[in-house]
């Protein structure tokens, strides 16, 4: 059953590390669709950051982050899952236990128990508010990724840094 935890005047419900919240936190964003080199360049930057164990955050829903997750798992990255979607009665990957038990996963949600799939408007709202916690972003992105564009500017409006690969 998850805890609860207040992170900038939201009520999340937490499985995992808490701690890892006032980590330095890099957000990974990817397009649903990218080209080959704009995935090779992302995977190359995830290694980079697994071998420093860099706290990643995101929502990993997407194939791309979904591949970043799984790189990540084999290193000793802490690691802030972000589903769409609340995360009672969800059930944990398997992969996911090792990380889980040493204390370098956090799973945070702040849905409540009737957003039980993610869609458009719940990746919306999680986009958001990773992009909020970030101190720092990685966008791997096709050209006219529209929702990835609205992240975008909010990331530029606060002058976080940020790192594109793109077509």
């Amino acid at each position: 059953m998850p805890s609860q935890i207040i992170i900038q005047g939201l009520l999340f419900e937490y499985v995992g590390n808490p701690d890892l919240i006032t980590n330095h936190k890099i957000a990974i964003f990817c397009s649903n669709h990218c080209q080959a080199s704009v995935i090779l360049k992302t995977l190359d930057e995830i290694v980079r950051l697994r071998d420093a164990e860099a706290t990643i955050l995101s929502g990993f829903q997407s194939p791309l982050e979904k591949e970043c997750l799984l790189t990540l798992l084999r290193g000793n990255s802490p690691v802030i899952i972000f589903p769409a979607r609340s995360i009672i009665n969800m059930r944990i990957p398997p992969n996911w236990k090792q990380a889980l038990n040493s204390g370098r996963m956090l799973i945070i949600s702040n849905f409540s128990d009737k957003v039980r799939r993610p869609d458009k408007a719940s990746s919306r709202i999680r986009n958001e508010i990773i992009a909020n916690l970030a101190d720092e972003v990685i966008m791997a992105k096709s050209i006219g990724s529209s929702h990835l564009n609205e992240i975008e500017e909010s990331v530029d409006g606060r002058k976080i840094p940020t790192t594109f690969f793109q077509t």
